[in-house]
C-alpha cells in the first residue's frame, strides 16, 4: 500500500528483492534490480554507473569493503540527482536476506536522505540481535528509522486477500489451507496462487 500510494503521488519507485541468502545469492542484487530502470531512462551523461553495475553483476573486482563504499557513494549520487526531478522511494523487500554490500548502500542512502525527498523502505522479518541489519535499524547514520510491526492477518483479512488473488471466494478446502498460514500475508498469497494456478479453488 505504501508503494502504491507513493507512485500515485509521483514518486520514482526503485524496488528490489533480496534473494534467499546462500552461495548463489547475487551480490548487490536488489540494488542492481532497483537501479536498472532508472539508469536506462536517464540521459547518457548520467549513465556512468552502468559499467560499474555490469562489473558487479559479472563478479569483477576484489569485493572489498572499500569497493562496496565506492559503489555506495556512486549510488547515492545517482539517487540524489533523481530527487532533483521528483521524489524517490527506494524499497528493498526481504531485507533480512540482503547481502552485506546491499546494507552498505542503504546505510549510505540513509546518510544523505535528510533534506532530500527520499524515502527508504524495507520489509523484513525481525532481524537477529547485533546483526548488521539490526544495527542499521536501531542506530542509523543520520535519518531516524520508523519500525512498523505488522501483526498476523485476521480471518476476514485472509479471506479478502485470497479472494483478491483468486477472483472468487475461497471454498472450505482452501480456507483450511489458508488457516495453516498463520495469518502471514506472504504465505496466504502463495497458497491462494497455488490453488488458482492448479484450478483447485
Amino acid at each position: 500500500e505504501v508503494v502504491d500510494a507513493a507512485r500515485q503521488r509521483g514518486f520514482e519507485v526503485l524496488a528490489g528483492h533480496a534473494g534467499i541468502a546462500g552461495p548463489h545469492q547475487r551480490r548487490l542484487g536488489p540494488v542492481i534490480d532497483a537501479l536498472r530502470p532508472v539508469i536506462a531512462s536517464l540521459d547518457p551523461h548520467r549513465t556512468g554507473l552502468s559499467a560499474l553495475l555490469a562489473d558487479v553483476e559479472a563478479g569483477d573486482g576484489d569485493g572489498t569493503a572499500e569497493r562496496a563504499w565506492r559503489f555506495a557513494d556512486s549510488v547515492a549520487a545517482l539517487v540524489e540527482r533523481v530527487t532533483c526531478e521528483r521524489p524517490v522511494l527506494v524499497w528493498i523487500d526481504n531485507l533480512g536476506d540482503a547481502d552485506a554490500a546491499t546494507l552498505v548502500v542503504l546505510e549510505r542512502l540513509a546518510a544523505v536522505a535528510a533534506g532530500l525527498p527520499l524515502l527508504l523502505l524495507g520489509s523484513t522479518r525481525p532481524p537477529i540481535a547485533a546483526s548488521p541489519l539490526a544495527r542499521l535499524i536501531h542506530d542509523p547514520p543520520v535519518s531516524p528509522v520508523t519500525v512498523v510491526e505488522l501483526r498476523e492477518l485476521g480471518e476476514d483479512a485472509v479471506t479478502a486477500m485470497a479472494t483478491a488473488v483468486l477472483g472468487a471466494t475461497p471454498g472450505p478446502r482452501l480456507r483450511a489451507h489458508l488457516a495453516a498460514a498463520g495469518g502471514n500475508p506472504r504465505y496466504v498469497e502463495q497458497i491462494a496462487r497455488g490453488f488458482r494456478d492448479t484450478q483447485r479453488i
